[in-house]
């Protein structure tokens, strides 16, 4: 025991220096709690169908994770994940790439399929903010440090390592470090499971601790697992930003954890959420209740699960884009039409921001009041010479302006002679 001990603190001292080197500043730590003991489940039907791993759970995740990419890549152009976020075929992961991020998205829930080799890794997928930083089902590792372990390779919350991680014995191999290293498809893979805990988290049942082994006792879940054509489309919207894993997930749980999770109203049948408190579950959760907590739930996991993607990139890009600036004349106005590529985090759609001076004087002005989209007309005096420029940016802000583009105005022949 002593032995063990020992290990374990020189471990923990050697921890700050992978979470530096692989992170930036904001990554709280904090210490670990003792572990609860070993998990019961009491009160459960057990005759309500099919498993919660059969497929239309997993098929949930892919979907989800889909449609956030649409997101995603509806608000930022060019980037790289549309090579790595993988598709689906027949309901499952297309075979082509096994390692993307829908694929991760799927086996996280597969046995085996992770780095821990774990037969039911399920039960690491809950976390009850409430309880604590870390505080997940039954004394399994909750679902927010699961995630910082797979962008980390083994290293939680609190910055101690996990043992059980073995991607290859090697300790900082995960999504972060892999995709530093050059092996993207891994790490997007990784990402993918990170992906899978967060959208488990906008399920209440997950948020309020309460285990749902078969089909049908948690109504919310068996729900939308057979709703995955009619989810809305959020393409355009703006992505969110969250600076760390723990807020992400943190503002995510504080959502779903207020709706009530269960089948029933009984004291076994469910729990009740924080600001349902058991109004959902008296009901016995009819169809209409149902619908308005989709209506919520849904966009929040698409929406996140895109706020995941910027927060990834925001550890792994911190190059700007390539910028360029068209810019065509016609009398009192012009078109300037800006070409920007960023070959990581995409650059922003929205992003845009033109500037003009007249030639001989020195201030940048606005040709807007703020970002906007890759074409913008301005008016012009006829006679007189400008300078513009346009100013591009990625996902997670890395920004950079086009070389300075000159218009001199036309001149007719006639007035040349003239002169």
């Amino acid at each position: 025991m002593k032995s063990l001990l020992l290990a374990a603190s020189l471990a923990a001292g050697a921890l700050a220096s992978p979470i530096a080197r692989h992170f930036k500043s904001g990554w709280t730590k904090i210490e670990a709690g003792a572990l609860p003991p070993a998990p019961t489940v009491h009160g459960l039907r057990t005759d309500l169908g099919q498993p919660a791993r059969a497929a239309y759970n997993v098929v949930t995740h892919i979907y989800l994770t889909r449609q956030a990419y649409r997101l995603y890549a509806s608000r930022y152009d060019c980037g790289e994940l549309a090579r790595y976020i993988g598709g689906i075929q027949a309901n499952r992961p297309s075979t082509d790439e096994p390692t993307n991020v829908i694929a991760g998205s799927y086996d996280e829930d597969i046995p085996f399929e992770n780095p821990w080799s774990q037969l039911v890794p399920e039960l690491r997928h809950f976390w009850d903010y409430r309880k604590g930083r870390t505080e997940g089902f039954a004394g399994y590792d909750s679902s927010v440090d699961r995630a910082y372990k797979y962008f980390t390779g083994g290293f939680g919350y609190n910055g101690r390592y996990d043992d059980g991680w073995s991607h290859g014995g090697q300790r900082g191999a995960g999504a972060v470090a892999l995709y530093k290293s050059g092996n993207k498809a891994l790490a997007f893979w990784y990402l993918g499971h990170a992906s899978h805990l967060l959208e488990d988290l906008s399920v209440p049942a997950h948020a309020l601790l309460w285990p749902h082994p078969v089909r049908g006792v948690d109504a919310y879940e068996t729900f939308i697992g057979k709703r995955v054509s009619g989810w809305p489309a959020l393409d355009g919207e703006p992505v969110e930003r969250f600076n760390t894993l723990y807020d992400l997930f943190l503002r995510t749980g504080q959502v779903s954890a207020g709706f009530d999770a269960g089948y029933g109203p009984g004291p076994m049948e469910g729990v009740d959420g924080t600001r349902d408190r058991g109004r959902r579950r008296a009901e016995g959760f009819p169809r209409p209740a149902l619908l308005q907590e989709e209506s919520v739930l849904i966009p929040l996991a698409i929406r996140r699960i895109a706020a995941l993607f910027r927060l990834f990139y925001a550890q792994v890009d911190h190059a700007p884009p390539t910028v360029s600036l068209r810019v065509l004349r016609r009398g009192r106005r012009a078109r300037l039409t800006a070409l920007a590529r960023d070959a990581q985090s995409g650059v922003d759609r929205r992003g845009f921001r033109f500037q003009y001076r007249l030639l001989g004087t020195r201030p940048w002005r606005e040709a807007s009041a703020g970002p906007t989209g890759p074409v913008r007309y301005l008016p012009l005096r006829p006679q007189a010479a400008y300078a513009f420029r346009v100013r591009a940016v990625d996902s997670v802000g890395n920004a950079a302006y086009s070389p300075i583009v000159v218009s001199l105005p036309r001149t007719r022949p006639a007035l040349l002679a003239v002169r």
